[in-house]
């Protein structure tokens, strides 16, 4: 089962709503939670859990 939470506006309790299910779900069922949020990642801050850097990721932004 693949569940995303997903919005164009911030504020409005995404990532509360996603951790919230992760969290219930990981009690009986192996789940992976994924912030792509580029401007501002926060799950890590709402289920408290300190973050590892796995790899550094790089990207050419075209210039207008």
């Amino acid at each position: 089962m693949i569940i995303t939470v997903a919005g164009g506006k911030g504020g409005t309790g995404k990532s509360m709503i996603a951790t919230s299910l992760a969290f219930v779900f990981a009690k009986t069922k192996k789940t992976f939670l994924i912030d792509v949020d580029v401007e501002c990642p926060n799950d890590h801050l709402l289920l408290n859990i300190e973050r590892q850097k796995v790899e550094t990721f790089c990207q050419n932004l075209a210039l207008i």
